[in-house]
């Protein structure tokens, strides 16, 4: 049923708070311990309108339990190991399954903003939020997919270390940002960029659980012990958890080449590896050139599958306590 109500700019900014409405760029999303009630507005309220039209789109049940977050980082310090294809294609496979997804770009090359939203022009990106302390939620986009949000990283993002480099803290900032919103999402997906620099640092406190993909490709190890002893030093110097949840393989071309690589992922992660391996597939790929999901650009094809495998694979690990 469609329930209007009509507020006006200041109400906007001194009731709404109070009821857990939060602004996400012309979006209001209102959420509590049970349900989940999305509210769209009509007009902005910082955009000189003097009234806006609150439209209660939906009402359903949540599907986690508790209160608790997910927040996923997936990260490998190695470039080209399907990092963006598997935060998107993952994103979008939780999100089909009616969880509130909330994607962090923090990859300055800001391919998963492109694949997400079909353009890098946005007036607050993820360096609003790290370095002028903008609100997360003002940074917050709704994508053209259901349950599925996006803070876009921007290229200026790409001297963060510089920036920060003397600031009180700075491996906390996502941390601290994404606090105001840790009740509304099921989910959180954190890209990041192929480095252990200050923006992956704060990817891997902020998280709940690390997702580590691998490429089947000879150099496919190399620096897998640099991220390992970062981790463990994140873990002794910062007091975290920083538990694994999983390890998968992408880019499986089914040769002996890629066998040997698996093995050898196997003994050293051991049943930290998730069964469903990504194949190399095309249509993974052309679904990237076209702003899309696999699922929405070839559901049938051997990419969409896997990646709705390994999704249920991620979910099963998740309800039976990691």
């Amino acid at each position: 049923m469609v329930a209007e109500r009509k507020l006006n700019e200041q109400n906007l900014s001194t009731i709404l708070p109070k009821h857990g409405v939060v602004p996400c760029q012309n979006v209001y999303v209102y959420v509590n311990v049970y349900v989940y009630t999305y509210v769209y507005v009509n007009g902005s309220a910082l955009g000189g309108h003097n009234r806006c039209a609150i439209i209660r789109l939906r009402v359903r049940k949540r599907n986690v339990g508790s209160q608790f977050m997910n927040i996923f980082c997936i990260t490998n310090n190695k470039g080209g190991v399907a990092k963006t294809t598997s935060a998107v294609n993952l994103s979008y496979a939780l999100a089909d399954q009616g969880f509130k997804v909330l994607v962090i770009d923090t990859d300055p090359q800001c391919n998963t903003t492109y694949s997400l939203l079909g353009n890098l022009e946005n007036a607050k990106t993820l360096y609003d939020v790290l370095i002028d302390h903008e609100p997360i939620e003002q940074a917050t986009i709704p994508t053209k997919h259901k349950n599925l949000f996006i803070v876009p990283c921007s290229i200026n993002l790409s001297a963060a270390d510089l920036m920060l480099a003397s600031a009180h803290g700075r491996e906390r900032r996502l941390e601290r940002a994404l606090e105001p919103v840790k009740h509304f999402y099921d989910f959180v997906v954190i890209d990041t960029p192929p480095q252990l620099g200050v923006l992956t640092i704060n990817a891997l406190v902020a998280c709940t659980d690390v997702l580590i993909p691998f490429s089947l490709t000879t150099y496919s190890l190399i620096g897998v012990g640099i991220l390992e002893q970062t981790m463990q030093e994140l873990r002794d110097n910062l007091d975290l958890k920083l538990p694994i949840l999983g390890v998968f393989a992408c880019l499986d071309d089914h040769t002996v080449i890629n066998r040997n690589v698996l093995h050898s992922i196997t003994v050293r992660f051991q049943d930290k590896v998730f069964q469903t391996v990504i194949p190399r597939n095309i249509a993974l790929e052309e679904a990237h050139n076209q702003t899309s999901s696999i699922f929405e650009y070839q559901p049938d094809s051997k990419g969409a599958q896997a990646y709705m495998a390994l999704t249920n694979e991620i979910l099963e690990r998740v309800h039976h306590g990691r």
